[in-house]
């Protein structure tokens, strides 16, 4: 059994302020399906938020989850400290990044009440790399929210899967055959003879 990591999607995108929302029908909100391969060990994140497009472009080429991830499978670390080495990528304004199913993106959508995964969201963060491990459901949501009531953002995303894979390997096996040998052979008997009177 191996492991390997999957780059699952990356994506940049430009919200509008909540003002702008509110006033001009901008959007200041978006969410999207992540589709996680089977097999799926566990999955990770990672977002940057700038006012600067340019900045945001830069740095999603930057990006390199996938390549770091491998790292740490080929040498077997555990991939639950491996988020302690990760470099964040660079961030300069804040946004909000949130895991949740279809029935709560929906509502996120519709700026209705909603529920999310409170270990794998991020509230007022700039930037960050955030590891889901034990929760690998099929299809997850991610919505990005701007909370700035004046100025738009951009937010690139990336999200890895660690995937568990099997290999078959052909092993040759030599098998010991015993064979029994017998020889045959014919048992000698006494010859008897009887004496008759006269």
């Amino acid at each position: 059994m191996k492991r390997s990591a999957n780059l699952s999607g990356s994506a940049s995108r430009c919200f509008n302020s909540r003002s702008n929302s509110l006033i001009k029908g901008g959007k200041d909100r978006v969410f999207f399906p992540v589709f996680l391969p089977p097999e799926t060990v566990s999955w990770w994140y990672v977002f940057t938020a700038s006012r600067n497009e340019k900045d945001i472009e830069n740095t999603l080429h930057t990006f390199n989850l996938a390549g770091t991830l491998t790292k740490y499978i080929d040498e077997d670390t555990s991939l639950r400290n491996a988020v302690l080495k990760f470099n964040t990528p660079p961030g300069a304004h804040i946004c909000d990044v949130y895991v949740f199913d279809e029935n709560n993106a929906k509502l996120f959508g519709e700026k209705d009440d909603f529920t999310y995964n409170v270990d794998l969201s991020r509230e007022n963060y700039k930037s960050g790399v955030v590891a889901a491990n034990g929760y690998t459901p099929q299809k997850i949501y991610i919505g990005i929210r701007n909370p700035d009531n004046v100025y738009g953002i951009h937010v690139a995303v990336e999200v890895i899967a660690v995937v568990k894979t099997y290999e078959s390997v052909e092993e040759e096996i030599n098998i010991p055959v015993i064979v029994s040998k017998q020889i045959p052979y014919i048992r000698k008997q006494k010859a008897t003879t009887s004496l008759k009177k006269r």
